[in-house]
């Protein structure tokens, strides 16, 4: 999981927490996301694997299970009305991962 914004160059970031205060940022392009869920993981996956293969990383995978545990727990969020890493009752990536039978590391 991220705890930043994702950045390719000077614009917004994919995944925003603050606004860019990039002087001279006129390139809209790379706002224009595709709609569905699906695609834009896709884009962030494919953006990640551009900028580690640039710094010579092998590539990173989408892994389906991984990805229901995320989603899962922003409707989770959404639904508490929080956001973190850590829930309210303290329980990290690491705890709900494994309560998911994933043994994979995550975070």
């Amino acid at each position: 999981m991220l705890n930043s914004p994702i950045y390719c160059g000077d614009i917004y970031p994919l995944i925003p927490d603050f606004v860019d205060l990039s002087p001279g940022y006129t390139d809209t392009s790379a706002l224009q996301e595709p709609a569905l869920l699906t695609d834009r993981r896709q884009l962030v996956l494919d953006l990640i694997n551009k900028k580690r293969s640039y710094f010579g990383a092998s590539p990173i995978y989408e892994d389906s299970n991984l990805d229901s545990l995320a989603q899962n727990y922003s409707q989770y969020m959404i639904s508490a009305n929080f956001f973190g890493h850590y829930d309210p009752s303290g329980r990290s990536p690491k705890d709900r991962a494994l309560a998911a039978n994933i043994s994979e590391g995550v975070g």
